[in-house]
């Protein structure tokens, strides 16, 4: 019997439970080096070119950024970040869901190395009078949420539409290395 007892104890030890944090609604500059601006290089020229016209022939109090949902996971002492960003989005027919272009990095100090990549991902949010912000990040009727178990590796999604919580398809394993 002893022996079952101190078999069990360092196994439940070392279990882990699943995290679960929301994508939340956030400005990065597109002027100026962030960590957003690392994991969307290839497209911030083209987003900073846009904000320019903008500025230049509609407001000129238009900021040059852009928005991000986005969370972060840490596993093993490695930083993974879940980035949606808001451009080049298309609609769906339920209101407040729409489909952008997102990504899972791995950031380890200035590095940055894209693990999954879906150029339609489903994101849940309700825009606020300045577009997506921190008005749509106290909204909880519409979100959405991702769950992390660091003993799996497994990245799941769930969506909050109307305060229902529905799961996503997207899901990505993340690699042990």
């Amino acid at each position: 019997m002893l022996s079952t007892i101190a078999v069990l104890i360092p196994l439940s030890a070392f279990a882990q439970h699943i995290v679960s944090q929301r994508l939340t609604a956030t400005p990065f500059s597109l002027s100026q080096p962030n960590l957003q601006a690392k994991i969307w290089q290839d497209r911030v020229p083209k987003l900073l070119a846009f904000r320019k016209y903008l500025q230049a022939n509609v407001d000129r109090s238009l900021k040059l950024e852009s928005d991000v949902f986005s969370t972060a996971f840490t596993l093993n002492g490695r930083t993974i970040v879940v980035t949606v960003l808001d451009a080049d989005c298309g609609t769906t027919p339920k209101e407040n869901l729409r489909t952008c272009p997102a990504r899972v990095a791995e950031v380890n100090g200035a590095q940055v190395r894209i693990l999954k990549e879906w150029p339609a991902f489903v994101v849940a949010s309700r825009r606020g009078k300045a577009g997506y912000d921190a008005s749509s990040n106290a909204r909880t009727q519409f979100m959405t949420i991702a769950n992390f178990d660091p003993t799996t590796r497994q990245l799941t999604f769930a969506d909050v539409i109307d305060g229902q919580k529905n799961q996503s398809n997207a899901s990505f394993t993340i690699p042990s290395n």
